[in-house]
């Protein structure tokens, strides 16, 4: 292939990522009931929702437009979260020509990897979510705190993508070493 055709396959990738990306965030928009309690399963789990440390907790929304930009954001990292397979799958279908047999041997093992440990990573964020926040919340105490959604909800998608991008940390030293940047000593 010529450069402008690797161009051209490339655009094509991206506006199919893109178009897959835009209609999955515009499906969460609409599923933003659901997704909002699911996001707040672990505030609800961790004890916090009622009483901590004798204090009466409280979820509030800041401003007039907050409910309608935390819906946007929250329908945006859901639309990425749900594209991410055809984001991947449309990166796979891109690099892939340019393998040799042999690498392509190591790419699919590497692909699935990478998801299942990024995915593992923000599961395990979500996990220990509730005793997260029941222990940060212990620092306001006497205080009554009160929780911003807003806030909380960045906080959770902050936290499941350090999570998840910390968990890549394996592979990424297992490539390293594969390919004698670092060795096992």
């Amino acid at each position: 292939m010529s450069v402008i055709e690797h161009l051209e396959e490339l655009r094509y990738r991206i506006f199919v990522c893109l178009g897959a990306y835009v209609v999955l965030a515009v499906v969460a928009y609409f599923l933003y009931r659901p997704i909002l309690n699911f996001m707040l399963h672990p505030l609800h789990h961790s004890g916090t929702i009622g009483r901590i440390n004798g204090s009466k907790i409280q979820v509030y929304v800041g401003g007039i437009a907050t409910g309608f930009i935390l819906r946007m954001k929250t329908s945006a990292f859901a639309g990425l979260i749900f594209a991410l397979p055809i984001i991947l799958y449309q990166l796979w279908r891109f690099v892939t020509p340019g393998l040799e047999p042999r690498e392509r041997k190591f790419a699919i093992p590497f692909v699935v990897s990478a998801v299942g440990l990024f995915v593992l990573g923000g599961y395990i964020a979500f996990l220990i979510l509730p005793l997260g926040i029941h222990w940060l919340l212990g620092f306001v105490a006497p205080a009554q705190p009160l929780i911003q959604l807003t806030e909380y909800m960045s906080f959770v998608f902050l936290l499941i993508l350090a999570f998840g991008i910390s968990f890549e940390f394996p592979l990424l030293l297992v490539s390293l070493a594969g390919v004698g940047i670092l060795s096992s000593r």
